[in-house]
This record gives C-alpha cells, structure tokens and sequence, in this order.
C-alpha cells in the first residue's frame, strides 16, 4: 500500500491563493457568489470562517465529491484507494469542520478514520455534503467567474488539470474503475466546463487572414521587375550580384559594354534577380534599365528591344521614391544644361506652339554646342526637350517617335515638324543614341535585362532566332561602351543552342565575362533572412500588428524583443507584468491591456513594434 501514489493538494492551495489575489475585500460576492457569501456572514467569528476558507472549502469538496464518485463505483473502498485520498479528506475535514459542527471533531486519521469520512460524506445531504445539490460544483463556479472578471482562463484551465489528473490516478494506478467509468465523469466535466480551445497565435491569424496580402509565391512576375523590393535578401545569389555590381561600376571607363550570362534551372530566382539589379541600379541612380523578355517571333529584334525599352523608361524610375518616369527624369537630365531662362520659357503653358518650336530648335543647336552632346543626333535632343512642357498630346508623339514608330502630318506639326526614324536600321541606331544620352547626361550605364530567352527555342527556326536575338545585343555592346547587358535563361537551352552562335560571340559570352550559375537550392540561414524579412513586414501591418500586441500585453508571451511605443510608454512584456513604469503596481490588473492599447492608439499610429527573429519564434 506505501508504494501507491497520493493525492497532492498542492495545486488546490495555488489555485486558491490565486482566486484570493483577485478577490475585492469589499465585495467578495463577485467571487464567491451571493449564496456562500451569506453562508459565511451567518457563521460565527470564532469559527474562523474567512473568505479564502470558503474559497479553499469549495475546491476541496469538489475534488472529494468526484473521488467518492470514482471509488464508490464498485461499492467498496479498497486500502489503496484509501491511502490515495487521506490527504484530501485531512485538508477537507479541516476547513468543513469550521462550517459544520458534525465534522469538527471527526477523527479522519488512519485508514480507519478516512473510511469513516468518507462514508459519513457521501451520503450527507446538508451544506458541502457529498451528495449536496446547492453546493455541488461550487469549486468550480467559483474558477469560472474568476475567469470572467479578469479574462484569464487559467483559473478554469488549472481546477480542470487538477481533477482529470485525480481521475487518471483512481481510475488508473489505483484501481476505482474501468476506463469507461472515468470518461462518463469527465464528459459531466467537459459538459460544465468545456475546454477552452487553444488561444491562436496573433501571427498566425495575420498571416491566414483572407484581407492579409500575399507575401509568398513561387513566381517571379515581370511586372513585379519594376517595383522596389524591400524583402530583397542580398546574400542570395551572392556571386550573381558581386559579377553584376563589378560590370557596373566599371562601365564609366569601359571601353565596350559587356554581356553578363546568368544560366539557371526553372525556379531557381533568375526573374527576381533581375528586379535586384534594377533596384540596385535605379535605388542608387546608377544608370537607366530596360527589362525585357524574348517571348515573341519578331523579325527585327532591334525594334523589339527597343519598344521594351521604351515602355520600360514610360514607368516611375524608382516607386514612389522617384515616382517620374524614366523618361521624363532623361529629359530633366537634358535640361539641366539650358540656360536657367531657356528652361522657364520651355516649360510655360502659355507659350505659343510656333513660339515653343523656334525655342526646342535653338534649345537643341545650344545643346549641340557643347561637347558632350555633339555627336548625339539633334532630333532625338529636340524630342525629349518637348517632355519640358509636361503636355499629354506632345508625350505621345514623342514616345511614338521613340520607338521608330511612323508619323502623320498632324505628329510632325506637334514635335515641330520633326521626322520619324521608320527606317529598317533605325532601332539599332537609336538604341546606341539613347546609350551615349544616358552617358553624356552622367546618368550612369544603359543596362538591358533580357529573361526568358529560352521562350525562343520554342519557336520556329529557333537556332537563327536564338543568333539574331544575340547579335542585336552584341551590337549594343558594340557601339555602346557603358552599356551593360544581362542575359538570363536556362542551363539546357543555352546548352542546346549555342552552337549556332560564332566564336567571337561566345567568347564574349562565356569569357568576357565568365557565365554566372545560379542554385535554386537555398541553405537554412538564406531561408531564415527570406521568411522572416516577409514575415515580419506582414506583422508590421495595423491589424496585425494590434494582434501581436495584444497577445503580448495579456500573455507576456516574448515572441519577440520588447515592444516600444514612441508615445514614451514602455510596452515590454516586463513592464506590463510589473504594471508599467511608475504605476508601482505588484501585477496587472484585468483592464490593464486595453489601458495600454489605448495608448498606442492615441499615438496616432506613431508606432513602432519590433518583432525581433520570427522565424525561431517562441
């Protein structure tokens, strides 16, 4: 019998303690309920009846009432079960002898005196009897009105672990009953109390939220290329980027511009690494870029690049940060060399348009005057001068004549009687005059992204597209020195179709310099940086980010390091269980987070929670 666990009521002392901690000594009822609270009033003092007795009373008679369910089951009280629950019926006798006269001098040591309890108790009918209905579950409605007032449900949770885990003892190791048996008297319990379901992490429910934004996907899009990515993670990649930076920031003195081959599986990031090249380029006003995907059968690649490099220079140059087009920031660059009174007069609404051309002609022989210009062809300097006047009508003849586009009689009226370059060789070159233009205005490097280029092989006569397509490229190269061209696509088909281009093309290609491979594998650390960074600027959203500091103020969960509020109010989960800076409190009270959320809201939203490392999350 010595070898047979007991029961322990130290968790029912705990909980206790903790029910008193919350207890308004002017107004125990809200705890105890009208009933036991006038109970205890009609008591004498001299029997000791406190509110925490009662409070101790009735989880002690809840937890007998259920052990003399589980051992009467068979109608006899064994000695194991009897050394079980002689702790419980010691510590009970206590407490119910200060209510009940019957019991105060009940002798309920020994296995003997333990079997006299609980056979007494069993069958009492009167107040905290074993088979009492007005004090039946009083433990319990005690645990579950605590839980209303102070919205912790670890009053419910803790009486609830404490009774199943007697029920597993009896019914287990001690032998009461079967396993059936024990599930009928849990179901009652579940039935009073139902488990609460567990509290969902506020990360979690941001990130499945149906009005959360995607921050995953597994494909790179190309109109995805010409927006900033603050999520970038600079280490992946890490070769692809050193090569590319190194062709940049040598283009200035370059004496031919060079094509950078980046070759990689399906998946394994070549479209996203184009966008980090246009970010860096545009991000540090390091040159003008020009994305583009060989996905098409055209005859005249010239014109094809060139029309995507006009379509590419028609967005913002760099998101809201500089939300002008390309273009348009080409333009400026231009003007910047025109007399300051020259510049005010091309960019007056008022002026008339006969008035306006006379000025775009001799704003042009001006800039043909100085040295950096004067190989560059007068009429393209004349078209982006007329971009000045930020007139709608005049930026659609100029983009037409752009991309060598044909003109009627009312377009050259517009641009002042202007020429289109329609001919066969004018795309090729024009591409060279914009690069020289993007050099002479110190505007950096003319960078051209080409992606997709194996989309070509499944054309027809995918050999001769695949050597025009390059030889369009290698001709930029050619005429343009600071131009820098990056060429993405797959191992195989590169693998299969480089034998239709000639060597010297190969050698620039391939040695000139050497091919970049990508792996579409990614280690631990790379993973982390990609899930986190996108992790937590999903956090960073209002509604998440209410979520998150709402589960830390009532949890003091530390997902993440301490939360601070640029109102001056420190919301670490520290400080919240201290009660806050200066309040001098010993723990929170109930209202305590929405006091604190209040604050933040009163901030303006001026705030600021640092979500530290969500990856390895608590």
């Amino acid at each position: 019998m010595n070898d047979t666990v007991q029961f322990s009521t130290a968790k029912i002392e705990g909980l206790a303690r903790s029910i008193e901690a919350i207890m308004d000594a002017e107004n125990p009822a809200q705890l105890l309920g009208p009933d036991l609270t006038s109970l205890a009033a009609r008591i004498p003092s001299d029997q000791q009846v406190t509110p925490g007795a009662v409070v101790r009373l009735s989880l002690l008679n809840d937890t007998l009432c259920l052990a003399e369910r589980a051992i009467k089951n068979d109608g006899l009280i064994s000695s194991r079960e009897i050394h079980y629950v002689g702790p419980l019926v010691g510590e009970t006798q206590k407490y119910l002898g200060r209510f009940r006269q019957l019991y105060r001098d009940v002798d309920a040591a020994g296995e003997q005196g333990v079997r006299h309890f609980l056979e007494q108790h069993a069958d009492d009918r009167q107040k905290f009897g074993g088979r009492c209905k007005s004090t039946e579950w009083l433990g319990l409605s005690m645990c579950q009105r605590a839980t209303q007032l102070t919205g912790d449900a670890h009053f419910v949770e803790d009486y609830r672990e404490l009774v199943v885990r007697m029920l597993d003892d009896l019914f287990g190791g001690v032998g009461s009953g079967s396993e059936s048996e024990k599930q009928a008297v849990v179901r009652e319990l579940h039935h009073r109390a139902p488990p609460a379901l567990p509290e969902r992490d506020p990360r979690e429910a941001a990130y499945c939220a149906a009005a959360s934004p995607e921050v995953f996907h597994a494909v790179a899009h190309g109109s995805e290329v010409f927006e900033p990515d603050p999520l970038d993670v600079e280490e992946i990649h890490a070769e692809a980027r050193a090569a590319f930076s190194r062709l940049l920031y040598r283009s200035a003195t370059a004496s031919h511009g060079k094509m950078l081959l980046v070759k990689g599986v399906a998946g394994s990031g070549k479209t996203h690494l184009m966008r980090a090249f246009r970010n860096q380029v545009h991000g540090g006003e390091l040159g003008f870029v020009a994305y583009l995907q060989m996905s098409t059968r055209v005859e005249n690649y010239a014109r094809y690049v060139l029309s995507n490099l006009v379509d590419s220079w028609d967005r913002p140059y760099y998101g809201t940060v500089s939300p002008d087009s390309g273009i348009s920031c080409l333009s400026d660059s231009l003007a910047r060399d025109l007399p300051r009174d020259a510049l005010e007069r091309l960019r007056d609404e008022e002026l008339p348009d006969d008035v306006l051309d006379m000025l775009v002609g001799s704003c042009g022989d001006h800039l043909l005057r100085i040295e950096k210009y004067r190989a560059l062809n007068v009429d393209l300097l004349r078209a982006l001068l007329y971009l000045q006047r930020r007139d709608p009508p005049r930026r659609a003849r100029v983009l037409k004549f752009l991309r060598c586009e044909g003109f009627n009689a009312y377009d050259k009226k517009l641009l002042g009687g202007i020429s289109a370059f329609d001919d066969e060789h004018a795309p090729a070159r024009l591409l060279s005059e914009f690069g020289r233009l993007v050099s002479a205005t110190g505007n950096g490097a003319l960078v051209l992204l080409v992606d997709q280029l194996e989309d070509i092989y499944h054309l027809d006569q995918a050999a001769q597209r695949f050597r025009l397509a390059m030889d369009t490229l290698r001709h930029i190269c050619d005429h343009v020195r600071s131009a820098v061209i990056v060429v993405a696509c797959l191992d195989d088909f590169y693998t299969e179709l480089r034998s239709s281009l000639a060597g010297p093309l190969l050698d620039r290609l391939e040695r000139d310099p050497e091919p970049v491979q990508l792996t579409a594998s990614r280690s631990r650390a790379e993973i982390e940086e990609l899930v986190g960074a996108r992790l937590a600027r999903l956090f960073e959203r209002d509604s998440a980010r209410r979520l998150f500091l709402q589960h830390c103020l009532r949890t003091g969960a530390v997902f993440a390091v301490p939360v601070r509020v640029r109102c001056g109010r420190d919301l670490s989960p520290d400080a919240v269980r201290d009660g806050g800076p200066g309040d001098g409190a010993e723990q929170r009270k109930p209202d305590r987070a929405a006091d604190l959320l209040g604050g933040v809201e009163q901030a303006g939203g001026d705030t600021s929670v640092l979500l530290g490392d969500v990856v390895q999350g608590d």
